[in-house]
This record gives C-alpha cells, structure tokens and sequence, in this order.
C-alpha cells in the first residue's frame, strides 16, 4: 500500500512555440537542497521542482491545469490527480512558470521503482505537455529525513537559509529507521554550529537525550536554533540510535545577516 497526499503550486508565465517542462530537479524540501539520488525510504516526502515554457497567454494572463499520476512497482496506478484551472499571470516578464510537487511515501510504501507522469495543459492553446520522474523507495536504515528551517515547529511553514540577526528559526527534520523493542527507543541529539571556515563556532551535547516511541512513522525533531551573529554557517544534527548504538547526521546551510540593514 501507498498512502500520498500532493500539492501543486506554480505561478509566472511564459509564451514561446513548444509547451514543455525544463529543468526538473529533485529536491529535500519547497526551499530545500538538492536531492543527491531519486531514492526515498517509506515515510519520506518526494519533492521536485520544474519550469514550464511555451504557454500561450492572452495579455499577461494564461490558464493552465497541471496533473499527475504515480505508477508503482507493479506498473499499476496508485494515484491519479486531476490539477484544477488555475490563472498564471506574467506580471514581471520572467517568460516562465515555475512549479513543485510534493507527494509524502507514506509509511508502509512498497518497496521498488516508481514512475511519476507530470501533465500541463494549456487551455488557451489547447495543447498539452508531459514529463516523467523515476524514483525508488528502498529500505531505510538510521537517517534524517527531509531536513529544512521551518517557523513553525511541525515544519509546515518553511524559511529559506537567509536569515536576519535575531531570528530564531527551527530545524526540523524527521528521525527514520530507529531501533526498538516492544514500541520503545532511545535518541540522543547534538548540534554544532561551523563557520566560513569550517571551524565550530558553538556545540551542545545531548541536548536531548529521551525515550521515544518507535513505529511504522518517522520521529519528528525539531531544535530551535538563536542566530546572534552575522556571517556563513553550517549546522549540523546528530542522532545516535541508543538501542543499536548507530548514528547518523545532517547539516543545513545559513547565511545571518545585520538586522540594522
């Protein structure tokens, strides 16, 4: 079974003689970093970001639906979603439309490759334009799923890596591929803060260190994170596995900047 929910945004417009997507990329998140491989564990969110070129628009304004559909391992389709009419304006002649997908694995995904169809459909110009995505959900050891700088605590509202001095964003991230018994595991977190040059500029050890429950869905972690001074940084998580003794890290970019500019 595969359990996704999606979401589909785009805005910006673009007109020349081919309706085509460009530019696809796998990301870790709406703001976050590239993804190195299309390979996902269960319970990890897919995210891909895309251009769309050769709408046809009448004035600044053009009317597209954008669709997909996800074939599993089996080649059978386990998702087939409509997009709904939506108005693209190209209010600051950038001639293109981006756009990003987003489909949570859920949990208790099968194991294998799928195929993701992405759909645009000019409705000005009565043509339509499609791209295909690969990507495998394998067996996940110890790691940190889907990391970014959020404002909130559940990750939903996403910061990008640009912050003002005195913001104090949080990094969250789920914990998959914990060991336990009967339900029950163990975390230890710690943090460091490197700069420019690599040079760790702050640390705190077992900053958390607790009994968490262990189940088919990922642990999510948030740590709240105090920008004082202005420069390039590096933060990195780490996560050791109390029960199997294993551990695993990520690091998040940052550039702080003088709250006085």
């Amino acid at each position: 079974m595969i359990r996704f929910l999606a979401v589909l945004l785009f805005a910006g417009v673009v007109f020349a003689d081919e309706l085509k997507f460009e530019n696809v990329r796998l990301v870790q998140s709406k703001l976050g970093q590239k993804r190195q491989e299309a390979k996902l564990v269960p319970g990890e969110e897919f995210w891909a970001l895309y251009d769309i070129r050769g709408l046809k628009y009448d004035g600044i304004h053009a009317s597209v639906k954008v669709s997909f559909k996800v074939a599993g391992p089996d080649g059978k389709v386990v998702l087939d979603q409509k997009g709904d009419e939506q108005a693209g304006d190209d209010i600051f002649a950038a001639h293109v439309m981006y756009g990003y997908l987003q489909i949570p694995f859920g949990p208790d995904s099968d194991l294998g490759k799928y195929k993701i169809t992405l759909q645009v459909e000019d409705l000005l110009a009565k043509k339509t334009a499609d791209t295909q995505i690969d990507v495998e959900v394998v067996k996940g050891d110890l790691g940190l799923l889907n990391a970014r700088w959020s404002n909130d605590e559940a990750g939903e509202n996403e910061h990008g890596p640009a912050m003002t001095e005195g913001e104090a964003p949080n990094l969250f991230c789920k914990i998959a591929g914990l060991s336990g018994k009967d339900g029950k595991g163990g975390v230890e977190v710690s943090f460091c803060v490197l700069d420019a040059a690599g040079k760790e500029v702050a640390k705190l050890e077992k900053m958390i260190d607790a009994e968490v429950g262990v189940g088919a869905d990922a642990v999510p972690l948030h740590i709240t994170v105090h920008f004082t001074h202005v420069g390039q940084f590096q933060v990195k998580v780490v996560v050791k596995d109390k029960v199997a003794g294993t551990e695993t890290s990520t690091t998040l970019p940052v550039q702080v900047t003088s709250a006085s500019r």
